[in-house]
């Protein structure tokens, strides 16, 4: 029971999942029960980080990532929650009054929150 990574190390099971913003963008966020995983610092973690969306004025992404619907959808709300016309003080990672994932949650179900 559990998973193992590119490299062919035991993962563990899937102890959590999420999506969170960071920088203005989308990362999925998976915890396994074993550190088989290297941090931004080279140290073993069991938590694997995964970019689901790019800003789309980088060029250093691969035009099939920034170009990909999710991506160009994620772009697009963002852009819908910073408008005055719509939410004026979400912003990107939350130096508004709630995060620009917030508000696109709120903007998807309908609700201002």
């Amino acid at each position: 029971d559990g998973y193992t990574n590119g490299e062919g190390d035991f993962t563990g099971k899937l102890k959590s999942q999420q999506v969170i913003e960071e920088n203005g963008q989308l990362d999925l966020v998976n915890t396994y029960e074993n550190d088989v995983f290297s941090d931004k610092d080279g140290n073993d973690t069991p938590v694997l980080k995964y970019a689901l969306t790019y800003d789309l004025g980088d060029k250093n992404i691969r035009d099939d990532f920034r170009n990909n619907p999710l991506n160009k959808q994620w772009q697009e709300l963002l852009a819908s929650t910073q408008s005055s016309a719509s939410a004026p003080v979400c912003t990107p990672n939350g130096t508004g009054s709630q995060s620009a994932l917030a508000a696109a949650k709120s903007k998807i179900v309908g609700v201002q929150v």
